[in-house]
């Protein structure tokens, strides 16, 4: 595993790069619990897949779709005025999706079958495991941690000046937000792709908590 989020740290493509090592990093911090590599390689599909994130398959399958995509856009814009080319669909980012929701099923069949659950629990905490349950509810809601801040670390103007920063970014977020409205603009929105992956992530949140 250590050595799989060695190779992926070199990958050049972000969103995989990030997807794939914080899985990783969830890996490495569950092998800890009893049996979970054995369960979760169980399936000769999951036991190949860490030698293909070695051998950089997801990247290079990747950068070759991508590749592909844009030669089909520029041949496509040749002839159609105002072409919307399809939303790029990564299977190495769906497969990481899958992966995310076996390996906390393994984790929750671990904690199911454990005599000693509260032992587990309790190493959960020790371990910093737990936060790890939390960062990936965080990716999952899009959700960012929360930070006290004392009264003595800000001042009334510096207060007044935060409070006007966010009215104006409250309004230019109301004045862009809209039915499929999307960062990337020259797309076709894939409403069943959409909704089929939030079903999936509102699982994964149940499954966790």
């Amino acid at each position: 595993v250590k050595a799989c989020m060695k190779a992926v740290r070199n990958w050049t493509q972000k969103d995989l790069r990030e997807a794939w090592h914080q899985y990783l990093k969830e890996v490495e911090s569950f092998i800890s619990f009893p049996g979970f590599f054995a369960k979760l390689t169980s399936d000769k599909k999951n036991s190949t897949l860490f030698f293909d994130i070695l051998s950089g398959v997801p990247e290079s399958e990747t950068k070759e779709a991508l590749k592909k995509r844009q030669k089909e856009i520029e041949k496509k814009t040749q002839y159609q005025y105002n072409y919307k080319a399809p939303e790029f669909e990564n299977p190495w980012i769906d497969r990481q999706l899958e992966m995310v929701k076996q390996t906390y099923n393994v984790v929750q069949r671990i904690f199911c079958e454990e005599d000693n659950s509260d032992g587990l629990r309790e190493k959960c905490l020790q371990n910093g495991t737990i936060i790890t349950f939390i960062e990936r509810i965080g990716i999952l809601t899009s959700e960012f941690s929360r930070v006290k801040v004392e009264p003595d670390e800000y001042n009334s103007d510096s207060e007044e000046e935060s409070i006007v920063t966010e009215k104006k970014k409250q309004k230019r977020d109301k004045n862009r937000k809209g039915v499929g409205y999307t960062t990337d603009v020259g797309q076709e929105w894939n409403v069943s792709s959409y909704l089929k992956k939030k079903e999936s992530k509102n699982s994964q949140i149940t499954d966790i908590m």
